[in-house]
């Protein structure tokens, strides 16, 4: 067993979230940790000194690590780490590391060598775009990027055909037409919200269903955008179906008439009228 208490040492890494759009959206927190680290590492270091130059956080060691470095970079900053006692700050290029961005890695390398770890929490364009759909976020899948061949999108995303809580999906201004199309053939219809821009001021929430926005003119898309689908809400699977005849058997052993359990029924399921009649007729 280990037990991590990162703020008792001086040796540790923090993965920091910086602002997925509106530089302004960073934390106190955020930035004072920066401020103090050894190190700071980046996916590029191009689009992190436009933050800590905002802040006027001075750093003279700004390094570079993404996916393809990752691995074997890793390695080497935490054997500086661990053996001068230095903290390493590490920044994705928008949001918070180890999302569908680097980072996951250098943190699992951390902890198989006991060294403290820690993050600063902050945005996160997955969750933003969930709460803005309307969607229900009880229950939801986060997915992120798929593939951008299309007959490999439709397989992709098919294998979520019955879930019933929100999807969440990342796609690209160059194949959201693409992506919307194969959600419509893997899924069928659905109600669904394509949030882009989030945070700036062109931030724009396109909804619809994928059947409508599939012959829409999409090209003002640029850039990354993140599409939350409605889960589905027609479909009954097995463990559905065993629930609501528990239910209905409850309500008969209860003397309920067959009219008074269908209307109980039908405010659970509106759409369902035929199922639900059915349903109560078999059911004992």
């Amino acid at each position: 067993m280990t037990r991590n208490k990162p703020f008792e040492y001086k040796k540790k890494v923090i993965l920091v979230s910086t602002p997925i759009g509106n530089l302004s959206d960073i934390s106190l927190r955020a930035i004072e940790t920066l401020k103090q680290a050894d190190i700071i590492c980046c996916e590029d270091t191009r689009v992190s000194e436009v933050l800590l130059n905002k802040y006027e956080i001075k750093h003279p060691r700004l390094i570079s690590l993404y996916s393809q470095n990752e691995i074997e970079k890793s390695k080497k900053l935490l054997d500086e780490v661990d053996s001068s006692d230095l903290v390493l700050c590490y920044v994705s290029d928008a949001g918070t590391p180890g999302i569908s961005d680097p980072g996951s890695i250098l943190i699992q390398q951390a902890i198989q060598r006991n060294i403290p770890v820690s993050f600063i929490p902050g945005p996160t364009s997955s969750i933003s775009a969930l709460i803005m759909s309307g969607f229900d976020t009880s229950r939801f899948t986060f997915i992120g990027f798929i593939s951008k061949k299309y007959s490999q999108m439709v397989s992709q995303i098919s294998q979520y055909r019955k879930n019933k809580e929100t999807l969440i999906f990342f796609a690209t201004a160059l194949n959201i037409k693409e992506f919307i199309t194969a959600s419509f053939d893997a899924l069928g219809e659905r109600n669904i919200c394509v949030c882009r821009e989030l945070t700036k001021i062109h931030e724009e929430y396109i909804r619809g269903t994928n059947k409508e926005l599939k012959d829409n003119d999409l090209s003002f898309i640029k850039g990354e955008c993140v599409v939350v689908i409605e889960g589905n809400k027609n479909e009954f699977d097995e463990m559905d179906l065993l629930k609501l005849k528990e239910i209905i058997s409850q309500m008969k052993k209860e003397k309920l008439s067959n009219k008074s359990i269908v209307n109980i029924l039908l405010k659970m399921y509106p759409d369902k009228k035929n199922m639900m009649y059915e349903l109560v007729q078999n059911c004992d």
